[in-house]
């Protein structure tokens, strides 16, 4: 096992870099569309958006990934790991409710950046410009357009199993949402542990 979710998927590109990939099955109609995405497509996404974040002040707290399902959560999961940032994913708002929830955990871990999709952004921010705090000067910006970085410049930051990988908060439906803290080697772990238990193997 690999010492880093970083090292554990730069691992499986090398061996086997566009020959396998990543399919998300999207809805149109009564049909499905499938987006695929190589393992080397994924890794170069990957290193482009951790090259932007570690050019901007905002990463250095974590960054919160508001994403509806599909590819582009993945990509900027990806891309915060890979730029060692701390990421803090959570469903995209779609009411009063889950609003609320959302800055409260922008208050909680510190949040000063939000990635989305463009569909997302004018919405997310109008709403986060509402809230009289903190989270009112909170930047957010989309992924799925243009690269924000460039992936031939990323460098592998300096982290371990003991770092954090990102936070996992819960749904606050009994009260303000409370993180979990999931590190690189508990990350790893995860999806060893539940092979095991369904004696499937844990290797993508």
């Amino acid at each position: 096992m690999q010492s880093t979710f970083v090292a554990h998927v730069r691992h499986q590109v090398g061996a086997y870099g566009s020959t396998r990939s990543y399919t998300y099955l999207r809805e149109a109609g009564r049909e499905l569309i499938e987006d695929i995405s190589t393992f080397s497509d994924l890794d170069r996404d990957a290193r482009a958006l951790a090259d932007w974040l570690s050019r901007r002040e905002e990463a250095d707290r974590p960054v919160m990934l508001l994403y509806p399902p599909g590819p582009e959560f993945l990509r900027a999961f990806l891309g915060c790991l890979y730029a060692g940032v701390i990421a803090v994913p959570a469903p995209a708002p779609h009411d009063a409710r889950s609003v609320r929830r959302v800055l409260g955990i922008f208050d909680d871990a510190g949040v000063r950046l939000v990635l989305t999709t463009s569909e997302l952004r004018e919405s997310l921010t109008a709403s986060i410009r509402e809230y009289e705090g903190p989270a009112s000067s909170i930047s957010v910006a989309a992924t799925d357009g243009e690269p924000l970085g460039d992936p031939a410049a990323w460098v592998m930051p300096d982290i371990s199993g003991d770092t954090v990988a990102f936070l996992q908060y819960t749904s606050g439906s009994t009260g303000d949402p409370k993180g979990v803290v999931v590190s690189h080697r508990q990350h790893l772990q995860n999806p060893a542990a539940q092979a095991a238990a369904t004696e499937t193997t844990a290797t993508p």
